[in-house]
């Protein structure tokens, strides 16, 4: 949501008492072929792309499970 020259993204998961953790990275660039560039290094470091938006900036979310021995 783009709000005047601010960008605001909302995630939410519902917590649950035994709920897996997660990692999240956010890319924010005006040029899609970077955000392209930058997906491409997470998702080889085990990131699944989530969501996307586009207003003054193509945005990227992505996650990861964290497992027990990194946490």
């Amino acid at each position: 949501m783009a709000l005047g020259n601010r960008f605001v993204l909302v995630a939410e998961k519902p917590v649950l008492p035994s709920a897996p953790r997660y990692s999240y990275r956010l890319h924010g660039t005006a040029r899609i072929s970077s955000a392209q560039h930058d997906m491409e290094k997470d998702q080889a470091d085990g990131y699944t792309f989530i969501e996307e938006a586009e207003g003054p900036v193509h945005m990227l979310v992505l996650e990861k499970l964290v497992t027990a021995e990194k946490q």
